[in-house]
């Protein structure tokens, strides 16, 4: 008795353990690795209007799109004792700023995404944002002017084959926890119930992980969604 008692503990133990699991793998894990938005960055074609050469360094002023300069009419992009950074000019409307600054380097290549939020200077200056070494263009796009969103519509995509391995994966995560269940739920039935006929309706369960993992994913696939329109 004192066997079967401690054999259903472990049982018990095993089910909390694997719902734990299951919970982390596809609410936090598979989305991670196979829903995750790929934002596809074009090369920016912000004008260089003026260009400066001094003894340690070189700066070029910059004229964003035109979306951006309602905000921000030019940036400067500055090298300077071999330290590169970014100064952005605001309009006179703004108090407060949070923008995004997407660097590429020579190879036309996203090596960063920076986000900033400032407060111009007397002269609707920002302060100098570090960039990496190997910044050769920039992006800037406007995120929150004076504690208000700026919507910017961003390309998020998740590829087919990503969407199809995550409900796959999903399938047999909620597939193999579903049984698990049905199977202690039918042990618990038997040994205090005293019930000999199987309870175990695999098919059912199988069945269930299959809409289980449909309505996940199309939950993520609408987050992606949303949160590309903010």
């Amino acid at each position: 008795m004192v066997d079967l008692i401690f054999s259903y503990i472990a049982k018990a133990i095993l089910i909390i353990t694997s719902c734990f699991v299951y919970i982390f793998l596809v609410s936090k894990f598979f989305p991670e690795i196979f829903l995750k938005s790929k934002i596809k960055k074009a090369v920016p074609k912000d004008r260089g209007i003026k260009k400066y050469v001094f003894n340690q360094g070189r700066a070029i002023v910059y004229t964003p799109d035109t979306k951006t300069q309602k905000y921000i009419p030019q940036y400067i992009l500055s090298e300077n004792n071999g330290e590169k950074f970014l100064k952005c000019q605001f309009d006179n409307r703004v108090v407060t700023a949070g923008y995004e600054i997407t660097v590429f380097n020579s190879s036309d290549q996203v090596v960063d995404i920076i986000n900033v939020y400032d407060t111009p200077d007397r002269g609707k200056n920002s302060r100098a944002v570090p960039l990496p070494l190997c910044t050769s263009y920039l992006n800037v796009s406007v995120i929150e002017i004076n504690h208000k969103k700026i919507l910017t519509q961003k390309n998020n995509s998740v590829s087919f084959m990503s969407c199809a391995l995550y409900i796959v994966l999903n399938f047999l995560a909620t597939a193999t926890i579903s049984i698990m269940i049905n199977l202690a739920a039918f042990h618990i039935a038997k040994l205090c119930l005293n019930i000999t006929e199987s309870g175990k309706d695999i098919m059912f369960s199988i069945i269930l992980a299959l809409i289980i993992s449909l309505i996940y994913t199309a939950v993520n696939i609408k987050k992606i969604a949303l949160s590309a329109k903010r």
